[in-house]
């Protein structure tokens, strides 16, 4: 059984983590590279020891402040666990989400090995009404749920010096309070999701702008700051008063105006959950303007 179902940051589509078929389903039809691992959802501390080997001190310091909730840990897999899930690494990639239908979810099924719902290389989905129209015909059961953090959970990977494979709604300097030696990684391997392939890009062009006063090509749409004057009339503008709006709307205004042609995005400053942000745009952009 595959099933679509709302976490607390995007939508995921998953299956036990025991079903060896059905995961090889997921990757099918989301088009998805063999070797790009996916995240197994737990809904319960008992369940890292059927998913995890040698759980670092570290990581239960970080489980304590952050579970359930939007951070992913890599860890070293248990030997039981299918490569199929791991993308043929040794290392598994974990997290508990804090959304009561996933909860359920997993309580019924047990661990569930799941990406982000949408097909490889497009923007993620965070509604109901966009998971119906991407994956609709595709999956067995589609779940009905509210996103409300907006962009993927934090990846922190706690095999040998930790590090940061991918920023999230818990940003690296909160992480840093907890975890003084983290560093941000740099290697292009498929560690975790979003390290190694294309995400998040609509069918149309998206230019992301670092700064307002920039000059953008023709487009139809924008996602811009509200207090910052928009240049010109476009068809479609979402405006945002802050990172938080931002992250929280990202994908569904981008999905929203990739249904009317090409669209405008202006950027925010590199820290903070500004960093997690422009992680996203600059993989979704056609052209990064100054």
């Amino acid at each position: 059984m595959i099933y679509v179902f709302p976490t607390e940051t995007v939508y995921g589509i998953g299956a036990s983590v025991w079903d060896k078929e059905a995961i090889k389903r997921i990757f099918k039809i989301k088009g998805r590279p063999a070797d790009n691992p996916l995240i197994v959802h737990i809904s319960r501390i008992e369940h890292l020891e059927e998913i995890a080997w040698e759980v670092p001190e570290v990581a239960w310091k970080l489980i304590e402040r952050y579970w359930p909730g939007p951070l992913t840990l890599v860890l070293k897999k248990h030997p039981a666990l299918p490569y199929e899930v791991t993308g043929g690494r040794d290392t598994v990639a974990v997290r508990m989400p804090a959304h009561p239908v996933a909860l359920l979810l997993i309580e019924k099924e047990g661990p569930i090995a799941a990406p982000s719902a949408n097909l490889s290389g497009r923007p993620s989905i965070t509604t109901y009404e966009h998971a119906v129209e991407e994956l609709g015909d595709k999956v067995d059961v589609i779940l009905k749920g509210k996103t409300t953090q907006g962009i993927e959970s934090t990846v922190i990977s706690l095999v040998g010096r930790p590090r940061l494979l991918r920023p999230g709604p818990i940003t690296y300097e909160e992480l840093k309070e907890l975890l003084p030696e983290l560093v941000v990684a740099k290697s292009k391997e498929a560690e975790a999701p979003g390290m190694k392939y294309p995400h998040y890009q609509p069918t149309h062009k998206l230019y992301l702008l670092t700064r307002p006063d920039g000059d953008f090509p023709e487009v139809k749409g924008a996602i811009w700051r509200k207090d910052i004057p928009l240049p010109r009339k476009l068809e479609k503008v979402f405006y945002y008063q802050n990172e938080r709006e931002l992250a929280q709307n990202l994908y569904y205004w981008i999905r929203e105006l990739d249904k009317i042609g090409d669209m405008v995005v202006l950027g925010v400053p590199e820290k903070g959950l500004g960093f997690s942000i422009m992680n996203r745009l600059k993989k979704a952009a056609h052209a990064i303007l100054q």
